[in-house]
């Protein structure tokens, strides 16, 4: 594997249960940095950036808490137990058609209760992540559905003031005093699996709804924008690696019946929009940012696996498996450009939020 440069940051994608694609990965990356003595637990200790969409955004939390990738694995595996548990055959169907959600968040609230306040505590707020000594930087997705768009649960980008002479000012949630829990319920809260989360100006679903199911974008954006002119990080000095929680194949081909196509519509859409805005975000990447050391590791599935199906755990486990092969050998996605020679160019944003982000001790 080629060696990280100065600065490394990791962006995790959504996948429900595929998620366990990604912790295995992980868990053979961190397992190998020990043994060169680059980290002497986990990963936390030289990755300063998490960015993470959905179960990406589980994963993202827990691995800036200073969580060990082997723990999340086996998280996982519980996950997919207690939380995506089918009482009889479609009992998660009937749940749904009485209360709008196929399952209750309030298994996976106590898990991820669980797992995160062995390193941080109960009832810990995200700014707590800009506390520690050096500080990190995190960032997940979640959807507005009152305002229609996405927003970005950080440590440290607390709402402006309301401007005395504006009475049409909508306050922005001030995300950095949210516990870390809820915010990753908010980025995981997939329509028809979990119930929104309420905020204070919104109601905040799945992060994946919107363009960011993979937020590799918005890890490069935060480098380039932020951490470039607050904490001095050169993108050709960065490292950033992408994983993807797996490909899934088509689900239709040719000779697919019009009927068949009618019943699993929603399937087809929902997916082919995920997939489709997962490879754009990477392209995206590879074209606007091309000082950075970008690293997009993906796996392809050979059969459909739905968010909740817990069935197939052994199976992901595997593909993790072959993702971090893929990552030890050096091996990443060979990615196009949608433009050659191209590079954007940022001047440092000029607001409050600077003073807000530590600097570098």
């Amino acid at each position: 594997m080629d060696p990280f440069k100065k600065n490394v940051a990791i962006s995790i994608d959504g996948g429900g249960i595929r998620g366990i694609i990604a912790t295995k990965a992980l868990w053979m990356l961190e397992d190998y940095l020990k043994k060169t003595g680059y980290i002497k637990n986990t990963l936390n200790e030289k990755v300063h950036l998490f960015a993470g969409t959905s179960t990406g955004a589980i994963i993202a939390a827990a691995l800036a808490a200073g969580i060990p990738a082997r723990d999340l694995t086996r998280f996982y595996r519980n996950l997919g137990r207690d939380v995506f548990k089918k009482f009889f055959p479609g009992s998660a169907f009937l749940r749904m058609v009485v209360t709008g959600e196929h399952y209750s968040n309030k298994k996976l609230e106590s898990l991820l209760n669980t797992i995160l306040s062995k390193k941080i505590g109960h009832g810990t707020n995200m700014n707590y992540f800009f506390s520690l000594n050096p500080p990190i930087d995190v960032v997940f997705t979640t959807f507005d559905i009152t305002s229609n768009r996405t927003r970005y649960i950080k440590p440290w980008n607390a709402p402006e003031m309301k401007p005395d002479t504006d009475e049409n000012f909508t306050p922005d949630e001030n995300f950095t005093e949210w516990p870390v829990v809820k915010a990753v319920l908010a980025s995981s809260a997939a329509p028809t699996y979990f119930p929104f989360i309420e905020g204070e100006h919104g109601l905040y679903m799945d992060g994946g709804v919107g363009s960011y199911n993979n937020p590799c974008f918005l890890a490069a954006y935060e480098i380039y924008v932020y951490l470039q002119c607050i904490w001095g990080w050169k993108p050709e000095k960065t490292t950033l690696i992408s994983l993807g929680t797996g490909d899934e194949p088509p689900i239709f081909t040719k000779k697919s019946k019009n009927k068949k196509l009618l019943f699993k519509m929603f399937d087809l859409v929902f997916g082919a929009f995920m997939q489709s805005a997962a490879k754009q975000q990477v392209f995206l990447v590879n074209s606007f940012f091309e000082a950075l050391d970008f690293r997009r590791f993906q796996v392809n599935l050979k059969k459909k696996v739905d968010l909740d199906d817990a069935s197939e755990i052994d199976d992901l486990e595997k593909y993790g498996e072959e993702m971090g092969e893929k990552i030890l050998g050096n091996k990443p996605e060979e990615i196009g450009r949608i433009y050659e020679g191209f590079e954007v160019s940022f001047k440092c944003p000029i607001v409050t939020s600077r003073k807000r982000i530590p600097k570098r001790k």
